[in-house]
């Protein structure tokens, strides 16, 4: 039996394929921090992923804006902050078994880079790549949340990356307000004030229900409730709404017609529940 699982093993670690990376489909970002709620045990914050060229955050800049909390949360702002912290937590436990991992191995292998892949079910995925810290060629990657591979990034001074279609797709608007001790507090701008701004701007001719939507993003945005500005960001109705807008802004305006029946179509489905179990 052990013979067996041995070689299942060693042909597992020989057909290991990493999963496909081109830095150019990829925009290089920077981490930020800031808490919303200080009381423990609800500790909560962001991360906010800047584009490094967009790391003065002037007017214009976008970021993509992570939720997280508890250890993770404490892990980020004790790095950022340059302060030890008295006890280790989750994450300095898995530092020390990686970094005595690197002791006793026989190659030279580190953290390469962290990446954020995809949004899955209104959750981004990230990807740890592992490999030869010499010619930079990945010996093993695998599946992790975001905020920990920042923290990891952080940690090992290695890049975190972005894929374009993510950024391009869920960034928001930010700019800087203030810099309170040592995290940096930024506040997503209050869009309902920009002219124009598809997020929060609203047309009489538009659906209901796309209004409301709309107004709950300013109200969000006004409070810098961050998660909740994200979640009605990623709902279907705002998502088809803005790849309408995409449509017309490229003069595609079949594509945008037939993106709007479907938008028509599928806010009936959702408030007519009956009629679509009919």
């Amino acid at each position: 039996m052990q013979i067996k699982s041995r070689k299942l093993s060693t042909a597992c670690a020989a057909g290991f394929q990493p999963y496909p990376f081109d830095e150019r489909d990829y925009y290089s970002v920077n981490i930020q921090v800031i808490v919303s709620q200080m009381e423990q045990p609800h500790m909560a914050g962001h991360l906010i992923l800047m584009r490094d060229s967009d790391r003065r955050m002037e007017p214009g800049a976008s970021a993509l804006v992570l939720g997280v909390g508890g250890d993770t949360l404490i892990c980020v702002a004790a790095i950022l902050e340059d302060h030890k912290l008295h006890r280790p937590m989750s994450l300095d436990l898995l530092w020390q078994v990686l970094q005595r991992g690197q002791d006793i191995s026989k190659r030279d292998w580190k953290v390469l880079r962290v990446a954020i892949v995809e949004l899955r079910d209104s959750t981004y995925i990230g990807r740890l790549f592992f490999g030869d810290a010499d010619t930079g060629n990945v010996v093993w990657d695998c599946d992790c949340r975001p905020s920990d591979g920042c923290w990891l990034a952080l940690k090992s001074r290695c890049p975190v990356y972005v894929r374009k279609s993510v950024w391009e797709a869920h960034a928001m608007p930010m700019k800087q307000m203030a810099q309170s001790g040592s995290t940096a507090s930024v506040v997503i701008a209050a869009e309902q004030a920009q002219a124009g701004n598809p997020l929060t701007s609203i047309r009489g001719d538009e659906p209901e229900p796309l209004k409301r939507l709309k107004r709950e993003m300013g109200v969000a945005l006004h409070e810098e409730d961050y998660a909740t500005a994200a979640r009605i960001r990623d709902h279907p109705f705002m998502q088809l709404h803005m790849r309408i807008l995409e449509h017309r802004k490229h003069n595609r305006e079949e594509a945008a017609r037939s993106m709007e029946r479907e938008l028509e179509d599928l806010i009936e489905k959702q408030s007519s529940p009956d009629r679509q179990e009919g």
